[in-house]
């Protein structure tokens, strides 16, 4: 669209196409995961798409190949190798010539970006953290009591990256913060027995969640409590302006306090 008008610059439609083993969940709409000056990277079905950002032509395309980040012209995510096989990989955005491949595994390995410049992948309740770029190792961390889930990763937009072991259930085993240079500031479980929320939105510093207790906002720095309610309805969107949360079936709109 063209932001000035609101017009349609163009469209662009994606055909299913075979390239490996694609779960339930991930069947859905075509997804525009990074974009750049010249490019913008579609995943569609179980494929990554390459297109010239000014009139929507395909620069190439990479079958079973799911992207989730662009940076240093390259683009990475997880790639299904073979019916039982995967692997973190990384392209040239340009020509679509294998970068790197990482961390070969069983299965689909699940990808998520970590902030800028940043791929992250787990296995076996294993974090680590590649560069985009060169593919090479920048952090890792592990479930404290080896609990079962996918890491996922977000970034506050601003300096911190969480990463949060998920189940296919919505339910968070572990939380981990690392800060600008991926040192790690603190992890869930402590030992302290507390309860670990499923979180549901992280933005400058802050962590939104919910558990069986409600609503929990946490510091992003510390892990220590900022705020809790009874409530349930977390904000799932959060910027500078404002927070979505949704509640029995609707969606409120939060102006931000601060």
């Amino acid at each position: 669209m063209d932001s000035a008008t609101g017009k349609t610059v163009w469209t662009a439609e994606f055909q299913p196409v075979s390239g490996g083993p694609v779960a339930l969940s991930e069947i859905r709409a075509p997804q525009v995961v990074a974009t750049d000056k010249d490019n913008v990277v579609v995943v569609a079905s179980n494929a990554t798409y390459i297109l010239n950002r000014q009139d929507s032509s395909v620069r190439w395309k990479q079958p079973g190949f799911r992207a989730v980040t662009l940076a240093d012209g390259v683009v990475a995510g997880s790639q299904s190798t073979d019916v039982m096989q995967g692997q973190i990989s990384g392209f040239a955005v340009d020509t679509g010539q294998p970068r790197w491949t990482a961390l070969k595994g069983k299965g689909p390995l699940p990808a998520s970006s970590a902030g800028p410049g940043l791929v992250a992948t787990s296995s076996d309740s294993k974090l680590t953290i590649l560069d985009v770029a060169t593919g090479a190792v920048r952090a890792a961390a592990d479930s404290p009591e080896k609990l079962p889930g996918s890491w996922n990763c977000r970034y506050d937009e601003r300096s911190l990256v969480l990463c949060a072991l998920e189940t296919g259930g919505g339910r968070t085993n572990s939380i981990v913060v690392f800060n600008a240079s991926l040192q790690k500031l603190w992890q869930l479980p402590d030992g302290s027995g507390r309860l670990i929320p499923r979180v549901t939105a992280f933005w400058h510093g802050a962590v939104y969640g919910r558990s069986s207790n409600g609503s929990v906002v946490l510091d992003g720095q510390t892990g220590q409590d900022r705020s809790a309610s009874a409530e349930e309805n977390a904000p799932f969107e959060v910027d500078q302006y404002s927070g979505l949360a949704l509640s029995n079936g609707e969606v409120t709109f939060r102006k931000a306090t601060g």
